[in-house]
């Protein structure tokens, strides 16, 4: 009798750009890949880290001005910028944040990075991508700040219920 082959897959190493790139290419809320503003990119990528157990060491979070920050995302966004993936845009801002854009160079980066992703964590960025896109910023750092009033002490934005 053969026996079993008890190896386990060993998955590739989530990488933060990866994570970032897949986000920026999700369709939103109105059914297109909607650019995203600062406020959108990190609150998405704080509820994935809140909400993905895998995800959860990937950024380092901390309270400030409109809440759960990680400047570590700033840096990424920076970097896709240089390397031409991203760039950003005030065409489509009806807030004060410029929104960021994959470019053509970044689509292409964006689906191989996506194909890197294991389908559940795909599943919740795009759902994820779909809330933070469906709620204007207080509305949504509203829900956020209730969800984890933790990362909201810093805030500039005092919330209501």
């Amino acid at each position: 009798m053969k026996k079993s082959d008890n190896r386990r897959v060993k998955l590739p190493k989530i990488q933060r750009k990866d994570l970032l790139m897949t986000l920026l290419l999700e369709k939103g809320a109105n059914e297109k890949s909607e650019p995203l503003d600062r406020i959108r990119i990190m609150k998405g990528l704080f509820l994935l880290s809140r909400e993905v157990p895998k995800l959860a060491n990937l950024f380092h979070f901390e309270p400030y001005l409109y809440g759960a920050v990680s400047f570590d995302v700033y840096t990424e966004l920076d970097a896709l910028e240089h390397d031409g993936f991203v760039r950003t845009t005030e065409e489509f801002s009806n807030e004060r944040w410029n929104r960021y854009l994959l470019t053509s160079k970044g689509m292409v980066g964006a689906r191989e990075a996506s194909k890197n992703l294991p389908a559940d964590i795909r599943d919740r960025i795009d759902s994820i991508k779909r809330y933070v896109t469906s709620k204007q910023t207080y509305e949504l750092l509203k829900e956020i700040y209730a969800k984890y009033p933790a990362f909201a002490k810093r805030s500039v934005i005092r919330v209501s219920n």
